[in-house]
């Protein structure tokens, strides 16, 4: 950001320089403008939310199902769910009887 602000680098030399686009530098901008040096720390991508995360009961459930031995399109139909909807949502080691 001091290459920009500071040293009066253009935005387009200062992402060649680093290898990125243009536009992630504006973005780094604005936010090291809102909120300083923090706001340009690495973050995490990954959304604080999933929409499709399923409430630990029911994890403990998926996970009895396949102590049972149930396939998952028959767990999917206990669930009321897709597969995919729930696939992965227990470790291996949490199935096995």
């Amino acid at each position: 950001m001091h290459r920009v602000l500071d040293q009066r680098h253009s935005v387009v030399s200062t992402a060649e320089t680093f290898g990125i686009s243009a536009r992630t530098v504006y973005k780094w901008l604005a936010c090291y403008r809102t909120n300083g040096s923090a706001g340009v720390r690495d973050l995490s991508s990954r959304p604080q939310r999933s929409h499709l995360r399923l409430e630990t009961a029911r994890v403990e459930l998926v996970v009895q199902l396949r102590r049972c031995r149930q396939t998952s399109p028959q767990i999917a139909g206990n669930l009321g769910r897709r597969v995919r909807q729930w696939h992965g949502c227990c470790s291996e080691r949490d199935c096995i009887a």
